[in-house]
Protein backbone atom coordinates (compact mmCIF):
# COMPACT_ATOMS: atom_id res chain seq x y z
CA UNK A 1 0.00 0.00 0.00
CA UNK A 2 3.26 2.01 0.61
CA UNK A 3 3.43 2.71 -3.04
CA UNK A 4 -0.22 3.88 -3.88
CA UNK A 5 0.38 6.19 -0.99
CA UNK A 6 3.65 7.91 -2.97
CA UNK A 7 1.88 8.38 -6.32
CA UNK A 8 -1.46 9.74 -4.78
CA UNK A 9 -2.49 13.11 -6.11
CA UNK A 10 -2.04 15.42 -3.32
CA UNK A 11 -3.98 18.21 -5.27
CA UNK A 12 -6.51 18.66 -7.53
CA UNK A 13 -5.51 20.30 -11.12
CA UNK A 14 -7.46 21.32 -14.24
CA UNK A 15 -6.76 18.96 -17.06
CA UNK A 16 -6.40 22.58 -19.23
CA UNK A 17 -3.61 23.35 -16.85
CA UNK A 18 -1.61 20.26 -16.87
CA UNK A 19 -2.20 19.93 -20.67
CA UNK A 20 -0.97 23.93 -21.27
CA UNK A 21 2.13 23.02 -18.64
CA UNK A 22 3.21 20.10 -20.65
CA UNK A 23 3.96 22.19 -23.40
CA UNK A 24 1.10 21.75 -25.88
CA UNK A 25 -0.10 24.48 -28.43
CA UNK A 26 -3.33 25.99 -26.56
CA UNK A 27 -3.90 28.48 -29.12
CA UNK A 28 -6.86 26.47 -30.71
CA UNK A 29 -8.55 25.98 -27.00
CA UNK A 30 -8.16 29.67 -26.37
CA UNK A 31 -9.33 31.15 -29.61
CA UNK A 32 -12.48 28.44 -29.40
CA UNK A 33 -13.73 29.46 -26.19
CA UNK A 34 -16.94 31.46 -26.10
CA UNK A 35 -17.54 31.26 -22.50
CA UNK A 36 -17.79 34.05 -20.02
CA UNK A 37 -15.64 31.94 -17.84
CA UNK A 38 -12.68 31.90 -19.97
CA UNK A 39 -10.79 29.37 -22.34
CA UNK A 40 -10.81 26.65 -19.08
CA UNK A 41 -13.99 26.20 -19.29
CA UNK A 42 -13.92 26.06 -23.21
CA UNK A 43 -16.88 22.71 -23.87
CA UNK A 44 -14.82 22.12 -27.19
CA UNK A 45 -12.57 20.35 -24.61
CA UNK A 46 -13.50 19.57 -21.66
CA UNK A 47 -16.16 17.07 -22.58
CA UNK A 48 -14.04 15.06 -25.25
CA UNK A 49 -12.10 12.91 -23.43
Amino acid sequence: MKVLDEIKPSKKHLVYDLVESAGLDMADWIASSNDRRGPKANPKYCYDW
